[in-house]
C-alpha cells in the first residue's frame, strides 16, 4: 500500500474508492507488495519498471496505447504488468478515474477480468458520481470519510513545511474545509498567496460549479431550492418550495446522496444536510435574486405554521427576502410588508434571548430588526433602548453608548417620552460606571425620579422596574445594602407583573449582591439565594449571579470544594451566553475572592489579572474599580510590594469611579495602607487605613468592615501599637462572626493564639 501521508495520500483517503480487485495466487504468499505506479485519470499510463528513466517509461506507455487495436493494446499492457507482478507482487493505483475516457475504463475491466495467476492489486480512486455514470462497474466499494480534526492539522503541518500559521487562521481553515483535504490544500495555498482565510479559492468554486453543472436539470433545481433553506433541510420543506408544490421524488434525493452532495441525517427521519457548506453556497449562488426572495418568503410562510419556537428562523428568511427585493430596485409595498413581518419576528426573538440572558443573540437580533426600519420610525425608536442594553451586556460599549444617545436624541425630537426616559436611564448608568466624572450621582438620581414619573403616568411597569433597579444599585454602591435590597425587591415585583423576565433577573442579581455584602448572615443569605432559584430558571444572567454569589458564601463557611464547583458552572454559563463583562466583573472576581480566602494568592492572581485587563479594555471602569483591590491583595500576599504599589498608582479609584463607590474606595485604601507600612511609612499608612475604616463604617458591608479592621490591625502592629492592633483585630473577628465568615474569623483567632471557633 502507498505511504499514508502527504497531501496526495490525504486526498486519496478523502475521495471515495471504487475498485475491482483481483489478487492472483501469488498475492497470498506474504511477500512485500512492489512499487506503486500511479495512473492519473487515464490520461497517461506509467509502466511498472521504476528503474527506467521517466522519459522512457512514458515513451513505452505511449507506444503501447497508440498502435494496434484496443484488444491488442489491452493484451500487451496486461502482459507487461503480469510479468512484473510475477517478479514481485504489484499494486496499481489509478487516481481520479472519473475523468477517464471510455477506452481506459475498458482497459481496467480487461485487467480485472483476465488477470488470473499474477499477484496484482488494482485500486481506483473516484468521486461517487462514477457509480451513476457506470452503474455496472462492480468491485469492492470503500467509502472514505472526511479527515478528522487531528488529520486536518497533520495535513496542514505537512503542507506548511515548517512555516508558522496563526491558530485563528488554522481553525478557520479546518472549519471551512470540514475534513476535505483538497479544500485544506487550496485554502492554505490562498492564505500563502496573501488571501483572506475566510474566502473560498476560485479553484474550489470552479470545481463545485462543474459538479453542479453536470447534474440533470431536475436534480440541480432541487439542490438549489434546498440551498435556500440552509445547510439542513426537510423533505417536506422541498415540497413547499417546489413550483408545483408536489412532493419531491425520493429517487432524486437518493441520487444526490449517492453523489455525496447531500446526506440523510443520522437521527432525524426525512431530514437531509449538504455534505459541505461550500456545496450549499455554490448551489445558492446559482439562484437568481428574484427567485431567492420568493423562495425565502415561501419558506418563511411554511415554517411559520410550525410554532413560536421557530420565530427566529421565520424572521431570518423574511429578512433575506426583503434584502433581495431592495437590492434589485426601489422599496416596494411588498418590501415594506416583508420588513415589518421580519422586524416583528426578529425583535420577539431578541427579547426572548434577552430573557434567557443570551447577550450576543439579543444584541444581534435586535440590531437586525432595527436596521430594517427607517431611522425615525417609532417602532425602531422603541427598539433602541433594549438594543443599547444588550450591546452593553455583550461588551460592545462604544456601540451601546452611540445607540442609547441616538435613542435619546431622536426620541426627544419625536416627543417619545417613554423612549427618552428608558434610554436616558441606561445611558446614565453606562456613563456613571464607564467614565469617571462624566455623570454625577445627583444627576443620575434626578434622572431616576424623572423616569419614574414618566413610567407611572404611562403605566409602564417594566420601565418602573428599571428605574427602581438603578436606584437600588446606587444605594448598593454607597454601602446602603439593606435599603438597596428593598428597592430591588420592589423592582423585581414590577418586572414580574410586566412579564419582563430579563429585568426581573437584573433586579434580583443586585439583590444577590446585597445579600452577600450586606448584614444578612451567611446561612440566611444562602437560604434566600435558594429561594430565588425557581425565578432564575431559563435566565443565564441570574443563574450565573446566583452561582457566583453562592460560591462566596460557601467559601466563608469553609466549603471550598463546593465553592469551586459552582464557580466552574458559572464560568461555563457565562461563556455559553457570551457574557464577557459578567464573567470578568462577577465570576472571575468571586473566584479571586474565594482563592484569597483559601490562602492561594497565586490562583487568585490568575483569575483576577485577565479580568481586570479585560474590564479596562472594554471601558467598564466601575466594575474594574471593585475588582482591582482583590488583585492588589493577591500580589501583596505574594510579597510583590513594588509591583502592587505601581498598580495602585495606575488604578487609583478617582481615575476609575465616583467617590460614592464605597467598596472600591475602601479596598484601594486598605491595601495601599499595608504597602506603605511595609515600606516603613507607618504614619501615612495609619492615616490611609483609618480613612478606609471611616468610609467602611458608614456601610452595611460587614465583611468589608471586618477586612478593613483586620488591615488596620496589621498596620498598627507594624507601627508598634500592639494594644490598638489587638483591639482592631478583635473588632474584625466580631464582624466576621456576625456575618458568618468562619474561615476569616478562624484565621484571625489563630493570630491571637485563642481557641478556635466552633463551626
Amino acid at each position: 500500500m502507498p505511504p499514508r501521508h502527504g497531501p496526495r495520500a490525504a486526498r486519496n483517503r478523502q475521495v471515495a474508492a471504487c475498485a475491482r480487485v483481483r489478487v492472483g495466487a501469488g498475492g497470498r504468499s506474504g511477500r512485500p507488495v512492489g512499487a506503486l505506479p500511479r495512473v492519473r485519470g487515464g490520461h497517461h499510463l506509467l509502466a511498472a519498471r521504476r528503474d527506467l528513466p521517466a522519459g522512457r517509461r512514458r515513451g513505452r506507455a505511449r507506444r503501447r496505447t497508440s498502435a494496434g487495436a484496443p484488444e491488442e493494446i489491452f493484451w500487451s499492457v496486461r502482459k507487461a504488468f503480469e510479468r512484473r507482478a510475477r517478479q514481485r507482487p504489484l499494486a496499481l493505483v489509478v487516481e481520479d478515474i472519473h475523468w477517464a475516457e471510455a477506452t481506459f475504463f475498458d482497459l481496467v475491466e480487461h485487467l480485472v477480468d483476465w488477470t488470473r495467476d499474477a499477484p496484482l492489486l488494482l485500486l481506483c480512486l473516484a468521486r461517487p458520481d462514477l457509480r451513476d455514470e457506470r452503474p455496472g462497474w462492480g468491485g469492492e466499494l470503500i467509502t472514505l470519510e472526511p479527515l478528522s480534526e487531528a488529520q486536518s492539522d497533520e495535513l496542514i503541518e505537512e503542507l506548511l513545511g515548517g512555516s508558522q500559521l496563526e491558530q485563528t487562521t488554522r481553525a478557520r481553515i479546518r472549519e471551512v474545509a470540514v475534513g476535505n483535504p483538497l479544500f485544506v490544500e487550496q485554502l492554505l495555498a490562498m492564505v500563502a498567496e496573501g488571501g483572506e482565510h475566510g474566502q473560498v479559492p476560485p479553484t474550489i468554486h470552479a470545481l463545485l460549479a462543474a459538479r453542479l453543472d453536470a447534474l440533470p436539470d431536475e436534480a440541480r433545481d432541487l439542490l438549489e431550492r434546498a440551498s435556500v433553506v440552509g445547510l439542513e433541510f426537510e423533505w417536506e420543506a422541498l415540497t413547499a418550495l417546489a413550483p408545483d408544490r408536489r412532493r419531491q421524488a425520493g429517487a432524486q434525493l437518493a441520487a444526490l446522496v449517492r453523489k455525496e452532495l447531500i446526506r440523510p441525517h443520522e437521527a432525524i427521519e426525512d431530514l437531509f444536510e449538504f455534505r459541505h457548506m461550500l456545496i450549499r453556497d455554490a448551489a445558492y449562488e446559482r439562484v437568481p435574486k428574484v427567485l431567492r426572495s420568493e423562495l425565502h418568503e415561501c419558506f418563511a410562510d411554511w415554517v411559520d405554521t410550525k410554532g413560536e419556537e421557530f420565530e427566529e428562523m421565520v424572521g431570518y428568511h423574511l429578512e433575506q427576502a426583503y434584502r433581495y427585493v431592495i437590492e434589485l430596485g426601489p422599496v416596494t409595498d411588498r418590501a415594506r410588508v416583508l420588513a415589518l413581518r421580519a422586524v416583528e419576528r426578529l425583535a420577539a426573538s431578541g427579547w426572548r434571548a434577552n430573557a434567557r440572558g443570551d447577550a450576543r443573540a439579543a444584541a444581534n437580533l435586535l440590531d437586525r430588526a432595527a436596521s430594517l426600519l427607517p431611522a425615525d420610525d417609532p417602532q425602531r425608536l422603541s427598539l433602541l433602548p433594549s438594543l443599547g442594553r444588550a450591546l452593553r451586556d455583550a461588551a460592545q460599549m462604544e456601540r451601546a453608548e452611540f445607540v442609547l444617545s441616538e435613542a435619546v436624541e431622536r426620541g426627544q425630537a419625536a416627543s417619545e417620552l417613554v423612549v427618552v426616559a428608558d434610554a436616558a436611564l441606561a445611558l446614565s448608568d453606562l456613563r456613571f460606571q464607564r467614565r469617571t466624572g462624566a455623570v454625577q450621582r445627583e444627576e443620575v438620581v434626578r434622572g431616576i425620579e424623572s423616569a419614574i414619573g414618566v413610567f407611572k403616568e404611562s403605566g409602564d411597569e417594566a420601565g418602573l422596574a428599571r428605574a427602581l433597579t438603578l436606584g437600588g444599585k446606587l444605594r448598593f454602591w454607597a454601602g446602603e445594602a439593606a435599603a438597596a435590597i428593598d428597592d430591588l425587591e420592589q423592582a423585581a415585583g414590577h418586572a414580574r407583573n410586566a412579564g419582563d423576565r430579563a429585568q426581573e433577573a437584573e433586579s434580583l442579581q443586585y439583590e444577590c449582591r446585597g445579600q452577600v455584602f450586606g448584614p444578612t448572615p451567611v446561612v440566611e443569605a444562602l437560604a434566600r439565594l435558594e429561594e430565588m432559584r425557581s425565578r432564575a430558571e431559563g435566565n443565564g444572567r441570574l443563574e450565573i449571579s446566583l452561582l457566583e454569589n453562592r460560591a462566596r458564601l460557601e467559601a466563608m463557611r469553609g466549603r471550598f470544594e463546593a465553592s469551586r464547583d459552582v464557580l466552574s458552572r458559572a464560568r461555563a454559563l457565562a461563556m455559553d451566553h457570551g457574557l464577557a463583562v459578567l464573567q470578568a466583573s462577577r465570576v472571575a472576581t468571586s473566584a479571586g475572592f474565594v482563592a484569597l480566602l483559601e490562602g492561594d494568592a497565586a490562583a487568585a492572581e490568575r483569575e483576577l489579572r485577565p479580568a481586570c485587563e479585560m474590564l479596562e479594555d472594554v471601558g467598564e471602569l466601575g466594575y474594574l474599580a471593585s475588582a482591582v483591590p482583590l488583585l492588589f491583595e493577591a500580589l501583596f500576599e505574594q510579597g510583590r510590594d513594588e509591583e502592587t504599589l505601581r498598580l495602585t498608582e495606575r488604578w487609583r479609584p478617582e481615575r476609575l469611579t465616583v467617590l460614592e463607590d464605597v467598596d472600591a474606595q475602601v479596598g484601594w485604601r486598605r491595601v495601599r495602607a499595608k504597602l506603605l507600612a511595609q515600606r516603613g511609612d507607618v504614619e501615612e499608612a495609619e492615616r490611609v487605613a483609618r480613612e478606609a475604616m471611616a468610609l467602611a463604617a458608614r456601610t452595611h458591608y460587614l465583611d468589608l468592615r471586618a477586612q478593613t479592621s483586620a488591615d488596620l490591625a496589621a498596620v498598627l502592629s507594624l507601627a508598634g501599637h500592639a494594644q490598638a492592633s489587638a483591639a482592631a483585630r478583635e473588632e474584625s473577628i466580631r464582624l466576621y462572626v456576625q456575618k458568618g465568615n468562619i474561615v476569616a474569623a478562624k484565621r484571625l483567632r489563630s493570630l491571637l493564639a485563642e481557641p478556635p471557633i466552633e463551626v
